[in-house]
């Protein structure tokens, strides 16, 4: 049963993708990694069949199966708080291992390489910033979610295996604020009909 009393340090996010908006209520200091893992849990329950359905504005239906691993799932925080229509930057550790293997930084692919220090200087970046606290979210704040492509798994993994270096990678060009975040925000007109 959850707590109806939570601790002073947990907040409320607004999970949000296409018209649904998840509530999931975390610590203020507590991983991206853990939260993605809640988030699939309760994406889990309220889909039992793995599919999450949605709808486009004309009302033409859009399904999104739903990810295998917590690892699958994007975060993203508002470019501006105050206009959710303004874009959405990622946050938490999507990207980790994509370009380096675990032991960050002593085995970098490619013919880019970095040295440990740089690689260990970006690793605690990383962990400061891997919390809503850190990535400068706000109690109540809203975070986009969406699920990783099948193609962006597919160039995970050749960059995993080593198959792609890095004039490859910025040849590529596509970061992941690149690709389209499916959030619909509701218009005055959608919410309160059109009397004026």
């Amino acid at each position: 049963m959850p707590n109806a009393n939570p601790p002073p340090r947990t907040w409320c996010l607004r999970f949000k993708l296409n018209r649904s908006t998840i509530l999931l209520h975390v610590d203020a200091q507590q991983t991206f990694a853990s939260i993605r893992a809640e988030l699939l849990a309760a994406l889990q329950a309220t889909n039992p069949d793995g599919i999450f359905k949605g709808s486009l504005r004309d009302g033409t239906p859009v399904q999104y199966p739903l990810p295998a691993t917590p690892d699958d799932i994007a975060l993203a925080k508002p470019r501006d708080i105050n206009d959710l229509n303004a874009g959405w930057e990622t946050i938490g550790d999507f990207n980790e291992g994509l370009y380096f293997d675990e032991d960050f930084g002593s085995k970098a692919r490619g013919k880019g390489k970095e040295t440990a220090a740089v690689a260990a200087k970006q690793t605690s970046a990383t962990s400061v910033n891997d919390c809503p606290q850190g990535a400068g979210l706000r109690d109540g704040g809203a975070v986009a979610i969406r699920f990783r492509l099948a193609d962006e798994k597919a160039r995970r993994q050749r960059l995993n295996d080593g198959d792609l270096d890095v004039d490859e990678i910025a040849k590529d060009g596509m970061g992941i604020d690149d690709l389209p975040w499916d959030v619909i925000v509701p218009t005055m007109e959608e919410t309160y009909g059109d009397e004026e």
